[in-house]
């Protein structure tokens, strides 16, 4: 049973005992599944716990499908509106799990945000990514083999066009944080390549507002994998990193099954 206790998590105070984010007269109520997962987040604020520790203490392993966990999380982030590394942020942990954001006082030029705020980051840090997934190793053959495909505009509109680069960097990086997983190949698919999958991002405008489509083919053009990213900007990259990471473990469990 949850502790009749609160938290604060930014401008929210949460109320386990509620299932209810509350900010002034402001009310979020959170699913049974979502209200556990925070609690225990906010008890371990600032360590990481597990997808496997979620679902063992705070969902007790019922009602689950691959991405449930991941699927929470998206869930909380929206709910909050906090962005990435803000304190009170849900932050993944690649191969560890999730980790709520310590409310301590930062510096200022640490919260400091443009209109694209990952997008620079991403840029200097895909670079970084390219050169680890690239370097020769005796493993590399036996890595399932991922081509990054180009990005597809379907808007109708370069509006987004500052987003669309800063994502398809932030794919990259995080792609980069599984190069002991997979063997990634940047650029355009040669004739006659065969690599094990293509990973391919798609742009559209649902109700307005941009999302980001990948989809992963396997070598006979079979789609194996898809996930649809939406919502705040600022979302993007938490969000790209655990999609990416459902896909890399994907790719690896059929790697091991082959």
């Amino acid at each position: 049973m949850l502790k009749s206790v609160r938290y604060q998590i930014g401008h929210w105070t949460f109320v386990p005992s509620a299932h209810e984010l509350r900010s002034g007269s402001a009310r979020a109520r959170l699913q049974q599944r979502a209200s556990a997962t925070l609690s225990l987040l906010c008890e371990r604020a600032g360590e990481v716990v597990s997808r496997e520790e979620i679902i063992d203490r705070a969902w007790g392993r019922r009602h689950l499908s691959a991405n449930s966990v991941a699927i929470v999380i998206g869930d909380l982030r929206r709910a909050l509106g906090i962005g990435a590394g803000e304190p009170g942020s849900i932050e993944t942990v690649p191969k560890a799990g999730y980790r709520l954001m310590p409310t301590a006082e930062q510096p200022a030029a640490d919260r400091k945000r443009s209109p694209w705020p990952f997008a620079a980051a991403a840029s200097a840090l895909a670079a970084v990514a390219l050169l680890a997934v690239t370097v020769p190793s005796r493993e590399a053959a036996a890595k399932p083999e991922v081509a990054l495909a180009g990005v597809e505009n379907a808007m109708g509109t370069q509006r987004y066009a500052p987003l669309m680069s800063a994502c398809r960097e932030t794919v990259l990086v995080a792609l980069g944080r599984h190069s002991n997983e997979l063997n990634i190949v940047e650029g355009p698919v040669k004739t006659g390549a065969r690599p094990d999958y293509v990973l391919q991002q798609r742009w559209v405008l649902w109700s307005g507002a941009p999302e980001l489509v990948l989809v992963a083919r396997d070598q006979t053009g079979r789609t194996v994998w898809s996930s649809a990213i939406y919502g705040a900007e600022r979302e993007f990259p938490a969000k790209i990193s655990d999609q990416v990471g459902q896909f890399a473990a994907l790719a690896r469990s059929r790697r091991s099954h082959a």
